[in-house]
């Protein structure tokens, strides 16, 4: 079939390759122009990462500092109040540690040690406590725990009361928690 148009004859197979010129057209459309415009969105959307990763640093940093400051501060005040030994007194600050516990009526006392590690002059030993007391002598340890000499932190603190073994008896519950004793630098491990 042969189709003219002011007198000139295109053929199927004119009709043909003027089909893939357009198909070819509207791809490079599609790809080219149209798609230019994401990508500049996508580069858009890297800077505004870019400036908010460099943001991110920025806070992260003064963060770094602020926290370094506050542990010289800490330690310094640690050393002024005599709360800052020279050894990591393992022993005995455990003993200690078990004779307060065991002054406020806490049973199933069960410490075990986790890490122990040290930066520049502080070392630090961790352990994770389990007991069962009542909430009266969990308050009441709290507060000697607090006054006592010791460079000590809880962290992770979980209470959970336990099931009452007869009506009469007081609320008992679980208690939870991460131990921190703190001591000036030692350059090796202690014997715990």
């Amino acid at each position: 079939m042969i189709w003219t148009w002011k007198k000139r004859v295109f053929t199927p197979i004119d009709l043909a390759g003027g089909l893939l010129v357009v198909a070819g057209l509207s791809v490079m459309v599609w790809f080219g122009w149209l798609k230019r415009d994401s990508a500049a969105l996508e580069l858009d959307q890297i800077r505004n990462q870019t400036t908010d990763m460099q943001s991110e640093h920025s806070r992260l940093q003064k963060i770094i500092a602020r926290s370094q400051l506050e542990y010289q501060q800490t330690k310094e005040s640690a050393e002024r109040e005599g709360k800052l030994v020279t050894q990591l007194e393992l022993e005995d600050r455990l003993r200690g540690f078990r004779d307060l516990t065991g002054h406020h009526g806490w049973t199933d006392l069960q410490i075990i040690p986790v890490q122990w590690r040290s930066a520049e002059d502080v070392a630090e030993q961790t352990f994770n406590v389990t007991a069962t007391c009542t909430y009266e002598q969990l308050l009441n340890f709290f507060h000697d725990f607090e006054v006592s000499s010791n460079w000590a932190d809880i962290s992770y603190f979980k209470a959970a009361a336990a099931p009452k073994a007869f009506l009469d008896t007081p609320e008992q519950c679980t208690v939870e928690f991460t131990l921190h004793f703190y001591s000036g630098y030692t350059a090796s491990k202690p014997n715990a």
